[in-house]
């Protein structure tokens, strides 16, 4: 069986030496190894493998930092070896291949510490950190609702989550409330590790860097692109100028993401390899296919007044 004692000891005699280090970015490279090793001599019908390297990078040096764009070609090769001992091992030809990710990332400059600054307020409660955000702990919910909301921008907030909002997001019982941090800040409670790094995760649904990644190969997967256009998500609730006048100035037209959800599935089925929804985003890109980039370009700055 995979993962007890005896079989660990035996891939560490057969595959141990290969190991460079039990840190990253080696121990992603020897996870990818045994893996090979298994699908070769099993083709089991499920194999789970986590490699931690690109987020390890990220967390260390920055989300665009050169040693985490240095992760993610290190991951490209792995995944195109697991792949590779796939297509080579019998009675795996139609097995599928998926690379999912269950976070993105954000760079952050500034560690707050939620605890410290309600106890100096005189407020009874716990703060424990995910990250971006954090649960709040406390027997009087309505007097420190009322202090965060009004120190949101000395304590690093962006968003406040009452009870009601964490229920309609299923959120975990126990929190009276919770809190999301504003751009670039960490809430270190709880998390020593916050304050020597450079990238962390942990924040609301909506947040803008919640771009999580599902990519799926194998046989019978088709490729289409979508395009989504001007769409309604919780980013736009968020992207304001202190809780006030919106950061988008201008757009034509603004689309439901289950108007494009809809027409997806519709175009997929159909076997395109472009799917957009909406004739104002397509009379849109048919313009800047004709018109002078440099034009198209002036106009959009214009309209959002960054020009």
């Amino acid at each position: 069986a995979y993962g007890t004692p005896g079989w660990i000891l035996h891939m560490e005699i057969k595959h141990g030496r290969k190991r460079k280090s039990i840190r990253e970015p080696y121990l992603s490279d020897y996870a990818v190894t045994l893996a090979r090793d298994v699908i070769a001599a099993h083709q089991p019908e499920l194999t789970a493998l986590h490699l931690v390297d690109v987020d390890e990078m990220r967390h260390h040096h920055g989300v665009n930092s050169p040693e985490a764009m240095e992760g993610l070609r290190r991951q490209e090769a792995r995944v195109r070896a697991l792949w590779e001992v796939m297509q080579g091992t019998p009675g795996m030809e139609d097995a599928l291949l998926a690379v999912v990710s269950d976070h993105g990332q954000a760079d952050m400059d500034r560690p707050v510490t939620l605890g410290d600054a309600l106890e100096k307020a005189g407020l009874k409660a716990q703060v424990q950190s995910n990250g971006m955000s954090a649960y709040v702990f406390t027997k009087t919910p309505e007097g420190v609702e009322s202090w965060l909301k009004e120190h949101m921008q000395e304590a690093g907030i962006s968003h406040v989550y009452d009870r009601a909002e964490l229920n309609r997001l299923n959120c975990v019982a126990g929190p009276a409330l919770a809190v999301e941090a504003a751009p670039g800040v960490v809430f270190a409670d709880g998390l020593p590790q916050a304050k020597r790094e450079k990238a962390t995760h942990g924040f609301g649904p909506g947040h803008p860097a919640e771009n999580c990644l599902l990519a799926v190969r194998g046989r019978g997967i088709r490729v289409m692109a979508l395009c989504p256009f001007w769409t309604r998500t919780a980013f736009f609730a968020r992207a304001t100028v202190n809780g006030g006048e919106s950061v988008v100035k201008k757009y034509v037209a603004m689309y439901e993401p289950e108007q494009l959800v809809q027409r997806a599935w519709r175009d997929a089925k159909r076997g395109k390899d472009v799917s957009q929804f909406g004739f104002v985003a397509r009379f849109q890109t048919g313009l800047t296919k004709l018109l002078p980039h440099s034009l198209v370009m002036d106009v959009w700055m214009h309209q959002q007044k960054l020009k």
